[in-house]
């Protein structure tokens, strides 16, 4: 079950590398549309996930608890993590809506911060968007236009949506990737909204989703990624472009709302990485990963 699991998550991600180049390729970009545009749902069907990799993933769960009053998780997206992602998922309580923040790894984006309305589609369940959030969102958020295609190619989009309709299957999203060219200032503007929204709704979660330190052997990702650590539990945004991350503008983000909501209470679950894993000896196309959780210290586990 073991090396099945490992081959699943293997496949996984070269079909979606794979996947996202050819649509590179073939695909013209989209004129660009006004941020505010209302778009329709739209279906992105995610079918690299075998149902039993997913099983597979909810049976082996570890037994982690978050603290009382968490309002942040951070994933990888790189979905070797699967069941550490569905351990932290699993540990977390049911929100009322997830605001998802992770990287628009091929830069396909029209504007630094993408959205969409959709319906990500999956044998386990599916993950329909909140429609009128992304809207509101378009409307406040300048730097923010709907672009459905990065959606249905990107990684860090298709990867965590079947774990957290699994988990959360009536929970709706408002899913965002960064676009590299993102500015501080389009940081701080976006982690004020979200903020913000979180404020506003005492049961949302921000699920922020980063990879860590790449194609390095663990010995060297665990000595770069000290730096990555000290930032989490610090709530660090300004050292951000300084680490050894895929997604600096998202990690700052994350760290700003964390910031503004006083989520002091930092619980880093486990550092992993996936050449270990996998059992791997090739380096190539390896991340290192932290699965952490955010509330405020008042609050007791």
């Amino acid at each position: 079950m073991q090396k099945q699991f490992r081959l699943y998550s293997s496949l996984f991600c070269t079909a979606l590398v794979l996947g996202a180049l050819l649509a590179l390729l073939i695909r013209p970009h989209a004129p660009s549309s006004a941020p505010s545009a209302v778009a329709h749902a739209v279906a992105i069907p995610i079918k690299n996930i075998p149902v039993e990799f997913l099983d597979n993933a909810f049976r082996a769960l570890l037994p982690w608890q978050t603290a009382t009053g968490t309002r942040i998780i951070l994933i990888p997206h790189h979905m070797v993590a699967a069941k550490e992602i569905a351990s932290l998922v699993a540990a977390t309580p049911k929100p009322s809506v997830i605001y998802y923040l992770a990287p628009d790894h091929f830069n396909t984006g029209k504007l630094s911060f993408s959205t969409v309305n959709a319906v990500f589609m999956h044998e386990a369940g599916n993950v329909r968007t909140a429609d009128a959030a992304v809207q509101d969102l378009l409307r406040q958020t300048p730097s923010l236009a709907i672009d459905t295609r990065v959606f249905e190619t990107d990684p860090s989009s298709l990867g965590p949506m079947p774990i957290l309709a699994r988990a959360w299957p009536d929970v709706p999203i408002v899913p965002i990737l960064a676009h590299t060219s993102v500015t501080g200032t389009e940081e701080l503007a976006l982690s004020r909204i979200l903020a913000e929204r979180l404020k506003n709704d005492p049961d949302a979660l921000f699920v922020s989703s980063v990879d860590f330190s790449h194609e390095a052997p663990p010995s060297i990702a665990k000595v770069r990624d000290v730096a990555s650590e000290k930032a989490l539990r610090s709530l660090d945004a300004d050292v951000a472009s300084k680490l050894y991350l895929d997604a600096p503008s998202v990690f700052a983000v994350t760290m700003q709302v964390a910031q503004s909501l006083s989520l002091n209470h930092v619980t880093i679950h486990a550092h992993t990485h996936s050449a270990e894993i996998l059992h791997a000896h090739d380096d190539r196309d390896s991340t290192s990963h932290f699965y952490a959780s955010f509330a405020p210290l008042t609050t007791n586990k």
